[in-house]
Parts: C-alpha cells; sequence; structure tokens
C-alpha cells in the first residue's frame, strides 16, 4: 500500500487528513501534560513531538485560542 493511497484512504473513512489528526492528537496529549507543573512548556513540545517550542506555542494558540503559557494560567485560575 502506498503512502498516498493510505493518505486517501484515511481522509475519505475520518474526513480530515493524516497531519490533522495527528496535530488533534498531540495538541490534545499536551494539553494534558501542561497540568503537570513541573514539565517546563519546552519539555512538553518535546515529548508531543516538537523541537520548536516556539512553534509548538503558535500551532496550541492556533488549536485552542490560547498559549500553553494562557492554559496553564486558566487551569491554575478554576482550580484554587
Amino acid at each position: 500500500m502506498s503512502r498516498s493511497y493510505l493518505t486517501v484512504l484515511f481522509k475519505q473513512s475520518t474526513g480530515i487528513t493524516i497531519w490533522s489528526y495527528l496535530v488533534e492528537v498531540r495538541m490534545n496529549q499536551a494539553k494534558l501534560m501542561l497540568l503537570d507543573q513541573q514539565l517546563k512548556i519546552y519539555q512538553v513540545a518535546n515529548l508531543v513531538g516538537y523541537e520548536n517550542s516556539e512553534h509548538f506555542s503558535k500551532l496550541f494558540k492556533e488549536y485552542f485560542g490560547v498559549t500553553p503559557k494562557e492554559y496553564r494560567r486558566l487551569v491554575e485560575l478554576n482550580v484554587e
């Protein structure tokens, strides 16, 4: 099975691209990891597959509407 055929099948089956799915999985995992205040944001970025933490922060903001730092602050305010 070729990569392009698999890509087409995935899109037909799910309605989204493999890349979009991968970003979704990474962002949701990052959101969970950001709850652990011991992990630095650059560490979370690395753990979910991004070497560049600035790129990760930009994608996170596009996906959730807030930066990872802002997300942590919001979660912290809701817990207290």
